[in-house]
């Protein structure tokens, strides 16, 4: 059993504005879980069945991708920056696999993020993430690119977004954002 106490849980929830030091008194602290006494009627309770699944995929594979975690710290900033990259080929392609119940119709998607922090500084939070989906069916192909940054000052979040669409090669969508939220209670 193990209870960890935290002033924050990033990424999971964006930082306070400011740092955050917490103090905890134990001294006229208690815990305590229920206990469950032992009933000699447990015997006779039925075993579990073996777990439900859902059936496999029926995509196979037309090129493998590979996944990348990296977490290091800038030497010059003092930042900690975690990094990931999945769904790519060694050539940074998408890695697409087929759906011959769907026509054979390929497809894949490849994802990058990247979360970065000062320890002494949440001001300095951002995290950012890169999106391609592709789809295609001999010569026919489309492909989905959506990128979004959030950042913040002491009374804003800032978001940054992209999002392009192409059918072979040509660009048919573009649009982007750049909004500032208030940090209403965050």
């Amino acid at each position: 059993m193990r209870l960890a106490l935290s002033n924050a849980s990033w990424p999971l929830l964006w930082p306070s504005p400011e740092p955050v030091r917490l103090t905890v008194s134990t001294e006229h602290s208690t815990f305590s879980l229920p206990v469950r006494p032992p009933d000699p009627a447990d015997a006779e309770l039925r075993a579990f069945e073996a777990p439900e699944q859902a059936r496999t995929s029926q995509w196979s594979a037309l090129s493998k991708g590979e996944y990348e975690r990296h977490v290091e710290t800038d030497p010059l900033s003092r930042d900690v920056i975690t990094r990931t990259r999945s769904g790519f080929d060694q050539d940074g392609r998408v890695a697409l696999a087929r759906l011959a119940a769907a026509g054979d119709i390929e497809g894949g998607d490849g994802t990058v993020t990247e979360l970065r922090i000062h320890p002494d500084d949440p001001l300095r939070a951002r995290a950012s993430m890169l999106q391609r989906t592709e789809l295609g069916r001999g010569t026919w192909r489309v492909s989905v690119e959506t990128e979004i940054s959030m950042r913040c000052t002491r009374s804003h979040f800032v978001l940054e977004a992209r999002l392009d669409a192409w059918t072979g090669g040509e660009r048919v969508f573009h649009r982007s954002w750049n909004e500032r939220v208030p940090r209403l209670g965050v």
